[in-house]
């Protein structure tokens, strides 16, 4: 069997790597297709490339030209084709196109925990409404893209269990044996409140005293030059303060190890947060 899997940003590619093993582990013949994206400006127009060829774990192909290949499956994590505000993938990869070049086409959340964002809107999405079938990570994933997709077959599949962690070397030294606190950032509380956001993440890097692990949503800087791009300049002066101190910064494809690593959660509201709690460490939400 021939498999492709079609990610897209490659910080969110730990949502079809369990899929990969699976397909690896039977056998079946397995390409990892990194497709490029855009962020848009105010405007909406496509405006920032992105394309994360370099970023993952696993072989990538490029120049393949899937049409030809036509894969017995096609996995791909972005269902929104053109209807999201930040972002789009590259329009030949929208999902209707890519339903015409495989034998079935498989929609898998890049979100592990909980809905990500606005329930409708991402249950609804157009690539959603054309695949074939849907996989879930959770029972409440599953039922809501039940109930709203009756006739298509909502796959529940288990989150494999936190893996042990290897603490990178780097991380290591920044940290030099102070606890190591996860710094989440959401989108939700940055489109709420742009200037509270960008406050709260300038004094939590100007007054804590540990090793911070910063990790922001991987849309965090394309929802800025989209939504906000007048508080773009006090976003980069909190990266560039931030690289002034030992924290760690993950843009990295594996937020589980992050997870794993990190003595305790502190920030926004945000699926990551049951991942402190299946570990029983703290979580402080601010």
């Amino acid at each position: 069997m021939k498999v492709f899997f079609l990610p897209y940003c490659a910080a969110m590619w730990r949502s079809l790597y369990p899929l990969w093993q699976e397909h690896k582990d039977a056998g079946d013949d397995v390409s990892v297709l990194p497709i490029p994206y855009y962020g848009r400006d105010r405007s909406g127009a496509l405006a920032t490339y992105h394309w994360d060829i370099c970023r993952y774990p696993v072989p990538v192909r490029q120049g393949v030209c899937i049409s030809e290949e036509h894969p017995d499956i096609i996995y791909f994590h972005n269902p929104y084709d053109g209807d999201n505000t930040i972002t789009s993938v590259d329009p030949s990869m929208y999902s209707y196109r890519l339903r015409e070049v495989t034998d079935e086409l498989i929609y898998a959340p890049y979100y592990t925990e909980g809905m990500g964002g606005d329930l409708e809107s991402a249950v609804r999405a157009p690539g959603v409404e054309n695949a074939d079938k849907i996989i879930t990570w959770s029972e409440d994933q599953q039922k809501a893209y039940q109930f709203w997709h009756p006739d298509k077959e909502v796959i529940l599949k288990k989150r494999p269990p936190l893996p042990p962690a290897e603490v990178p070397e780097e991380w290591a030294r920044r940290a030099h044996g102070r606890r190591v606190i996860f710094f989440g950032t959401s989108l939700s509380s940055l489109m709420r409140d742009p200037v509270s956001e960008i406050r709260k993440i300038n004094q939590v890097i100007r007054q804590n005293t540990e090793c911070l692990l910063w990790r922001p949503h991987p849309l965090f800087v394309d929802t800025i030059n989209a939504l906000f791009p007048q508080y773009g300049g006090l976003y980069m002066r909190c990266l560039e303060r931030f690289a002034q101190t030992d924290g760690i910064f993950d843009d990295s494809w594996d937020l589980e190890r992050a997870a794993v690593i990190a003595d305790e959660y502190l920030g926004d509201p945000s699926s990551v947060v049951k991942l402190f709690w299946d570990q029983n460490k703290p979580v402080r939400l601010i």
